[in-house]
C-alpha cells in the first residue's frame, strides 16, 4: 500500500508540472495578467488507508522566487506546494497563499476513499472543501462534496 501511494503521489506531481506549461481553454482575455492566490481547504474522514492531498504550482514570467504560505509558515523558493496527508487527517482547514504575484497557477487535489479497506462502514464518505481567491475575488468554491467508499477523484483547476 505505501508503494501505491508513492506512485499515485508522483504521478500526480507529474500531472501538476505538465499541466502548469500547457494551455487551459477555460482561461479568459485575462490569463496573462499577474496573479495573487489564496486557497482554503479541508478534508474530513480520512483514515489510515485513504489517499488525500492537494498540490499548488505557480509560474513567474520575471523569473522571480516563488514565495507561499502555508497555514501561517512561509515557504521561499518553491514553484510547487504540496499538503501532505499528515496535515489533512487532522480535518483542520488548510490555507495557502501566495505572497508575490504570478502569471499562471495551477491547484489540483487528489481523493481515494479505501474506507472498505479497513473494514469501515459503507456509510463514513470522505467530505472535502476547497475555496480559491484569484486577485480578491471568490473564483471557485466547493462546499462539503462527499466521496463516497472506493471512489476517486481527481481535480486540476489553472488560474
Amino acid at each position: 500500500m505505501k508503494n501505491f501511494k508513492l506512485l499515485f503521489i508522483m504521478a500526480t506531481l507529474l500531472c501538476f508540472s505538465l499541466a502548469s506549461c500547457s494551455k487551459n481553454e477555460q482561461q479568459d482575455i485575462h490569463s496573462n495578467k499577474v496573479k495573487t492566490a489564496k486557497f482554503t481547504f479541508s478534508i474530513e474522514g480520512l483514515e489510515k488507508d485513504d489517499i488525500g492531498h492537494f498540490g499548488f504550482s505557480s509560474a513567474n514570467a520575471e523569473g522571480n522566487t516563488t514565495i507561499w504560505k502555508v497555514n501561517g509558515e512561509t515557504k521561499s523558493n518553491q514553484n510547487l506546494i504540496h499538503v501532505t496527508e499528515d496535515v489533512l487527517k487532522s480535518g483542520a482547514v488548510c490555507v495557502v497563499e501566495l505572497l508575490n504575484p504570478v502569471v499562471t497557477i495551477t491547484a489540483g487535489l487528489s481523493i481515494v476513499n479505501n474506507n472498505s479497506a479497513d473494514g469501515g462502514s459503507l456509510s463514513s464518505p470522505i467530505v472535502y472543501s476547497y475555496k480559491a481567491e484569484i486577485n480578491g475575488d471568490v473564483v471557485k468554491d466547493i462546499k462539503q462534496q462527499a466521496v463516497v467508499v472506493g471512489e476517486v477523484v481527481n481535480l486540476q483547476f489553472q488560474y
